[in-house]
Formats: structure tokens, sequence, C-alpha cells
């Protein structure tokens, strides 16, 4: 048996905690697998515990990470030099060791157990160690001693939340589905890259400089000022310019003539030329900026204005048409075969759509109790404010008639089905409490008549909507969409999961690069921040002055939940663009990398995945819907072939 397991015949070599493991055979080239050292620290390693801790570490390590204070980095008196540093800052900061330390001692501890490289079950032949190494070597390098705390080590830091994707099954198989349709991800990114760079040279050919025209004082420049300061639209297209006045671009100039840009136009107009053709890079953001369907038709405008109406106008509704409604479906459609292949098996709801089909009633009941249902509802809608006394009494009377009529059916469910069945019945314990709680509702009117405003009754008032979910028992496919809608809330759960992580792992990057940074003057240019130098209870802030203010924009990065909104806003593609704007101006080209990451993973990938998870769920009923109607049907025939058949012998005998 050792030599077949020396040769790597046998599926596993270690057995601990009653789980069969695969690892290396020779671990760093030193430790076996009869190595005593070796399979304690497999046994630790494979401990549930152990995991446990792990995991309780990340946790407790994601959660101190958003306690950084950047806008109180710390203070120096003037008096003695005595530094005050910020107790949060000081918290994360030695936190981040500590933290530190037990990563690198469980990848360590990992890395002899299993093997680091060579071999089937090495540590790194799992992408989430890989994902672990990095994270947790580039963590403990930023604390070793004389390596500058720069922020790409810090940013690294703050993916240790990742890390809680190998710990959760349902998380992982999400994951797992995402990275199977990479392959075919990447085959629709290389369609949409064709797209992309055949309408970017089209446009770069046709609009090369289009967007600097606009309408000046005089033919020629006399002394670098003749641009209208508020003029708000570009020329030479549709628009034109005024009886004397000229259109001409504010870069067509003579030699060593300077032109005065603060008679420009307010940028933001232009989306602070950020959008445009003049060359292929900004072609290409703003094809992707038209591509998530948030202020396109604002560039449009400005070539129709520019150029020609009707070119720019059939260029982007064509684009929009090819990119957004037919290409970027692509990417749903592969996320959903994968999630659909990778989830095969993993759900089961037959059972629970069986018990669901068993329940019958009588039509004519049914019928009525619907009725009742509906008019319940077109009494809660008759409220209004004013009140009107008549109308009050007459939806009053109504359901005091409407409550006695659900409280009648309660009341024959539980005599005939007796109490034990009537629990056993989720719908009968919805329809129950609703009951008792409209009772309640008549017993509070009628004890006390003249408190029909008081807030607790009108509390108890506002459950009656809740009758209008009776109708799921006698609807069918009403009661089918709630089965379905049920049994996808666990894996809803899952992505709500993975879909707050990546907002939150994306939320505190964003704060190491962009706090304090979304800070603009009047005039619309960033605005340095400086921290405070005097050991003050004043709050911090960037240098505001009477002659230098500044605002702060809505959609900042300053602390976490402003950058976790932030974050979301941009998932919700509302003005996204203008949000990646303010952060190239305030703090350069690189900010670009993090708001396309945005976009592309968090838009463009996960949402599409929420989608999939949905359409695969109602997919897997509707299967399932068939094979139960083709089994009812056939044993429908089987009864009649039973009950039909010795009817017919019997004939065929009396015939003969």
């Amino acid at each position: 048996m050792d030599g077949v397991r020396e040769l790597g015949l046998l599926t596993y070599n270690f057995d601990v905690h009653g789980h069969k493991r695969r690892f290396a055979n020779n671990s760093l080239f030193l430790l076996n697998t009869k190595n005593p050292f070796r399979y304690y620290l497999v046994w630790i390693v494979e401990w549930k515990w152990f995991d446990r801790f792990i995991l309780l570490c990340i946790v407790a390590n994601s959660i101190i990470l958003a306690f950084r204070d950047y806008q109180d980095p710390g203070s120096i008196t003037d008096a003695d030099g005595t530094y005050y540093p910020n107790l949060r800052n000081s918290i994360v900061e030695k936190s981040e060791t500590i933290f530190s330390w037990i990563f690198f001692a469980e990848c360590v501890m990992k890395i002899v157990a299993m093997g680091f490289v060579l071999g089937r079950g090495a540590y790194l032949r799992s992408y989430w160690n890989q994902l672990d190494f990095f994270v947790v070597v580039v963590g403990f390098i930023g604390d070793l001693p004389g390596i500058p705390k720069v922020s790409a080590l810090r940013t690294a830091r703050v993916l240790r939340p990742l890390r809680t994707l190998s710990n959760l099954r349902g998380m992982r198989i999400l994951i797992y589905a995402l990275f199977s349709a990479l392959p075919a991800l990447f085959n629709v990114m290389v369609i949409i890259g064709f797209v992309f760079t055949v309408f970017g040279i089209l446009g770069v050919l046709i609009w090369n400089g289009a967007l600097h025209y606009r309408c000046r004082e005089t033919p020629e420049p006399i002394n670098g000022t003749w641009l209208l300061a508020g003029e708000g639209r570009l020329c030479g297209g549709q628009y034109k310019c005024a009886v004397g006045e000229y259109c001409g671009s504010v870069y067509s100039l003579p030699p060593n003539t300077t032109i005065d840009f603060s008679k420009l136009p307010p940028s933001e107009s232009w989306d602070y030329k950020f959008s445009g053709f003049d060359n292929i890079g900004f072609a290409l953001l703003t094809l992707f900026q038209s591509i998530t369907l948030e202020g396109w038709t604002v560039v449009m405008y400005n070539f129709q204005d520019a150029h020609n109406w009707t070119f720019a106008s059939l260029y982007f509704v064509t684009f929009t048409i090819i990119g957004a409604f037919f290409i970027l479906q692509f990417v749903f459609a592969v996320i959903w075969e994968r999630f659909n292949a990778v989830n095969d098996g993993t759900a089961d709801n037959w059972d629970l759509i069986l018990a669901e089909r068993k329940s019958n009633t009588n039509t004519r009941t049914t019928t009525k109790l619907v009725v009742c249902i509906l008019l319940n509802t077109v009494c809660l809608a008759m409220d209004e404010y004013p009140v009107d006394p008549a109308r009050t009494l007459v939806t009053e009377n109504l359901n005091v008639v409407l409550t006695i009529i659900f409280s009648g059916e309660m009341a024959f469910k539980v005599i005939g089905l007796g109490p034990r069945e009537y629990c056993s019945d989720n719908y009968n314990l919805f329809d129950g409490v609703i009951v008792l709680i409209s009772l309640i509702e008549l017993l509070f009117n009628f004890v006390n008549p003249d408190s029909k405003n008081n807030t607790g009754l009108s509390a108890l008032r506002s459950f009656r909507f809740f009758r209008i979910m009776k109708l799921a028992r006698s609807w069918r496919s009403l009661r089918e969409l709630l089965v379905t809608i049920g049994n996808s809330i666990l894996d809803v759960a899952n992505f709500g999961l993975l879909l707050l992580l990546l907002m939150y792992v994306f939320a505190l990057i964003g704060m190491q690069f962009f706090a304090n940074k979304y800070r603009f003057n009047a005039d619309g240019d960033p605005v340095e921040w400086q921290p405070h130098v005097f050991n003050t209870t004043t709050p911090p802030h960037a240098p505001w002055t009477p002659e230098n203010p500044y605002t702060i924009r809505r959609s900042n990065f300053d602390d976490t939940l402003a950058a976790f909104t932030t974050v979301f806003q941009c998932l919700t593609e509302e003005s996204w663009n203008f949000v990646m704007y303010d952060g190239v101006r305030s703090t350069g080209w690189g900010a670009l990398l993090y708001f396309l990451a945005v976009m592309i993973i968090g838009n463009i990938i996960i949402l599409n995945l929420f989608l999939a998870i949905l359409l695969g769920n109602f997919s897997l009923d509707e299967q399932q819907t068939e094979m139960e109607t083709a089994m009812i049907k056939g044993q429908q025939k089987l009864m009649d072939a039973i009950q039909i058949g010795p009817i017919r012998k019997l004939s065929s005998t009396w015939i003969y």
C-alpha cells in the first residue's frame, strides 16, 4: 500500500478529521507523507476550528480597515513638537501588524503541510491560495522595517476581505461560475474590442478636433481673448454663430499666439474634455461611456452642433444598438450558461413544487375569496387626506364584513383540517396571523371608537394590505412565482454577499487613492487638501479661505460610508462618468483604471450574474414543471389502462 501511495496511484495520501486529502508527496523536497511534523501541520490546517479562526481574523481585519480616518492622520503641537497620533489610525496600524503575522503564519503552515508548487495538491496549485499568497506576502512586506508605507502596498491589504470567498460554499459556486466563464468572456471582449476599434477609428478620422470650435468675436485673434465666454454650445455643424460672430477652433491660431482660457465656457459642458475623438484613447473612453448608456446623448448633441446632425445621430444610435443592446448581452448569455452548468444538481426544489401542487380547494369558494381579497385591496386604496367621513364609514363597515368572512374561513379550516394540520401549512399560518391582527384592530375600535387616529392602531390597520398575499394560494401562476423566488433566496443571498464584499473592497481601494481629493474651487479646479498641524479640536479641512473657497463633491471617498455610496452610484451607472472625471482631474490618469474596473467587474459582469441566477432558477422550475406534468399524464394513462383493461376483456368475452 505504501508503494502504491508513493507512486501517486491513490486519490489521497492524508486522512485527518474524517477527510481524505491529496497533497504533494514531498513538501519543499524535505518532508514526505510519513513525516510526523508534516502530518501534525496537516492535522492543524484541516481542523475546522483553524479555518474558523482564520475566517474570524479576516472578518475582523476587514472591519478594522474601515476605521481609518483619512481626514485626521495626526497632528503636532506648536509648543514642544510632541506627536499626537490619531487613535483610530493607530488601532488600524497596530492591528495590521498583528493580522499580517497571523496570515503569514497560516501561509507558512499550509505551504509546509501541502507543499509549495510541485506536486498534486500543492499550495499554489489552488487559485484561492494564489490570491491568499499574494495578499499575505504584499501585506507582510509592507510591515517590514525600512519599507516605505506606499499606497500600492496598502491597496493590496484591502484585498484581504476577498479571502472570505473561499470559506463559503455558496460563494465558491458563484466564483467558480465566473472563473469558468472567463474563456468565453475573453472571446466576447475580443468582439467588443473589435467594435470599439472600428467605431473609434471612424470617429477619430471624422471628428478629430471637432469639439474645439467655438463662436468668437473676430475672424482672427487680436489679443487672445476673442472667445465668447457666455457661449454654451459648439459650432460648425447644426449650430450656427449669430450675425457678427465667427466660428473657429481654439487651436487654429497663428504661431506664438496665446489664448486667455478664462474666456472659455465651463469645461463641464464638454465633460472636461474627456469625451471626444482627438485620439484613439479619448475615442475608446467616449465609446465606453456611451455603451453604459450614461451621458451618451450629451456627447451626441455636441457632435451634432460641431459637425453634422444626421451623421452624429446615425453614428451614436448605431453604436448604442450594436454595443449596448446586442454585444453586451453576450456577457449575460455566457454567465447564464456557465452558472447553469455549475449549478446543475445543486438545487432541488422538486418536493417543494409537488407539495405546492397537492393543495386543492373548491373552485367556487376560491373565486369568492379572491373577490373578497380584491375588494379589501380597493378599500385600502380609498384612504385619502383630508378624510371624507362618509367614505370612511363605508370602508370601515366593509372592513368589518371582510374580517368576519376571513375569520370564518380560518375557523372552517381549523375545524376541517385540525389544528396540527392547519399549522403545518405556512400559508395557513400567514393567513391566521393576519386574521388575528384584524380581530385585535376591531376590538380596539369597539372599545375606543375615538382612537382611529392612534399611531399604533394605524400600524395594525396597515396589516390589512397583506391579505392580498392570500391570492398566492388560489392563483397558480403567482404561487409558482413565489415558490421560484423562495428557491432563489439562497443564491440571491450569496450573490448579495458577493456584491457587498466587492463594493466594500472597491470602497477601501477608492479611499486609498481618492480620500480628500474631491475638493474643487469656484473655477472647478482641484484644491490640494492639507491636514492640521496643530493639536486642536477643529476638524481638519482643505486650506479654505475667502480668497480660495472650495466645495466638496457629494460623491467622494473621504470616509467608508461615502466611498461605499459612491461605488454603489457607479454600479447603478448614475453620473458615474462625472465621478470618474473628478477622479482623473484631482489625481491623474491612473484613476481611469479604477473606475473602468468598477464598471467592468461590478456592473457588466457581477450584476449580470444576478440576472443569471434568477433566470437559472426560473428555467429550473419550468423544467421540473414539465417533468411533473408529463409524470402526471403518464400516471393518468396508467390508471385508465388499469381501469379500462378488465372492462374490454369482459366485453370481448361476452361478444365471443
